[in-house]
This record gives C-alpha cells, structure tokens and sequence, in this order.
C-alpha cells in the first residue's frame, strides 16, 4: 500500500443541494422473527451498529432506486426479502439468512435481540442515517476498483483522470469516481463508511438526478441510538413488569408451608393450572440451523474475496 494513514473524513459530507422530493420514506412491515436474516446479513457483512444500519440503509436505497421497489415482479417484503437473498449484491447472503446466525469470520452466533432492533430502526421505522440516493457500498478491495479524481484544463474541460485509489486522503465526495469491475459506468463517492478504519468501506451514489431529486435528508446517528435505547428501556421495563407479576403469583399461591397451591379445575378436577417449576417455558423463537460443519467460510479478507461471488 502506497498509503497506509487513516483516510481524512473531515470531507465527507456532501454539499447541500434543494431536494425536490414528495415521496414517503420506505417502510415494511416486518415482524421480528422476520427481520432476523436482514439482521444476519448486516452484521455478518459489519461488525458495528453504524455499519450494519448504513449496509441495511445502502440495499434498500438500491431496491428502490435502481428495481423500483420491486424485484422479479414481487414488491415490498417479499420483494426485497428476495432481493438481498438472491440479488448476489452481498456475498453468501442466501446462507446467513437460512441459518439466522452471523458468519464464522463474525463469530458464528445467532442473531441477538439488538441486532434485530436494529434491522427494524432501518426497514421498519425508516430510521437510515445516509439519504436516500446512496445506493452503494463497497469493501476496499484495490484489485476491484480504482478511485479516480478529474483533473480539469484552464478552460474548465476534462483533461485526464488522476489515480488516487491508495490515497485515502485525495477522496473528495460528490468529485471522486469509482471505476469497479461490476459498474460499467462506476458511481461517484459519497464518503467512508468508518472514520477510524485504516481500509474503509466506501459509500456512493449512481445518479446525480437522484441527488438532486431526493436530496440530502436523512436520519442522524444519534437517531438512530436514542430509538435503539428506547427499545432497551421498554424491553427492561417489561422485564421488571414480568418480574413483578411473577413476584405477585408466588406471593398468592404459597400456603403458610411455603409450597405451591395447586389450582384445580372445577370441571373434571384436573390439576392443568398446576404451577410448572421449570422456567425454560416461554416465547419460543424460531429454530435456525447452524452452519453445516462442512463449511469453511474464509476470514473477512477483503482481499481474498473472489471476483465472481461479490458483486454490489
């Protein structure tokens, strides 16, 4: 590497153009259980909050953006369920999504609760902290792209194109073009995705009319993290609610022995109201396999990624 210094983030936001935009933000209907291989995806491809919302935000700009919001005939949930699973946009999306866990470079676990308030701050609540006309996302993989700033004449017309692809600190946004083996066209950089990576992801957008048509409005990081601490606050206050009425039932059903009443029917006499000292009782959540032990995915070397199963 030509470069190895933190890449210079100071610039990354875009300049602030009128939005023309009277469309709704997008929003699904998810259930929780629903969002679990959205979740898997996100935080199999990033290893942060921030990152896996941005991946989440990133996909869902592309279906709308560039399918219309419809994949293969199928809109909404279904259509963009299919979409991240079959559209080969994130490498073995298909396998995180059956097995509901993260990958094994991410450490292989199910899905936590967090991840999927997560995935449902973005897709349910619309909660995207990038605007809606950034439709790309690419790991820094420098045999795939070439970052390239235009360097005018003095008469303000194109004269040639100054490679900068290991330069992190030349990266302008709404100015720098990424040339990759997937966009015939490329797109224009919008910024990087974490500040403190030595190798970031890099964000971008593939229509300058979507720029200015949709604009620059979008939710903040700190929305998202209230929204997520809110989720945190009502789930412990639930926890406290059930704690409490579990209080109140011991309470009510010890006789002066200290041993469980047990209710009986007053039909046939049948103790089914008996009380159940097993505490594995509860919400069942749905059964996802692991990965089978035959498979081996690689660590998240961006750079051992094969061209033809990564394409954004």
């Amino acid at each position: 590497m030509q470069n190895s210094s933190k890449p210079n983030t100071n610039n990354i936001k875009p300049t602030q153009i009128e939005s023309t935009n009277t469309l709704e933000k997008t929003t699904f209907n998810f259930s929780r259980d629903q969002l679990i291989p959205f979740a898997a995806v996100a935080f199999s491809e990033q290893n942060s909050i921030k990152g896996a919302a941005t991946e989440l935000k990133v996909l869902l700009n592309l279906f709308n953006n560039e399918f219309g919001g419809v994949y293969k005939g199928i809109p909404g949930e279904r259509g963009f369920y299919n979409f991240i699973k079959n559209g080969n946009y994130v490498d073995r999306a298909s396998l995180y999504m059956d097995s509901g866990h993260l990958a094994d470079f991410a450490g292989g676990e199910p899905v936590k609760d967090e991840m999927i308030d997560v995935a449902e701050a973005v897709l349910n609540e619309g909660i995207g902290i990038v605007p809606d006309y950034v439709d790309r996302i690419d790991p820094f993989i420098t045999r795939d792209y070439h970052a390239k700033n235009p360097i005018y004449d003095e008469n303000g017309n194109l004269d040639h194109w100054e490679d900068i692809t290991f330069d992190l600190d030349k990266y302008k946004s709404n100015e720098t073009h990424i040339f990759n083996i997937y966009d015939e066209n490329g797109y224009t950089f919008y910024g990087f995705l974490d500040s403190t990576s030595k190798y970031p992801d890099i964000l971008g957008y593939s229509s300058e009319e979507k720029r200015r048509i949709l604009g620059e409005s979008c939710s903040s990081y700190e929305d998202l993290m209230d929204y997520l601490s809110l989720k945190e606050n009502s789930q412990n206050q639930n926890n406290l609610n059930s704690l409490d009425k579990f209080a109140n039932f011991v309470k009510n059903n010890l006789n002066s022995t200290g041993n469980f009443i047990v209710q009986t029917s007053k039909k046939n006499n049948d103790k089914s109201h008996q009380f159940r000292e097993s505490m594995s009782a509860g919400i069942s959540k749905p059964k996802h396999k692991p990965y089978p032990n035959s498979t081996k995915l690689s660590p998240r070397d961006k750079h051992n990624i094969s061209e033809t199963d990564k394409r954004r």
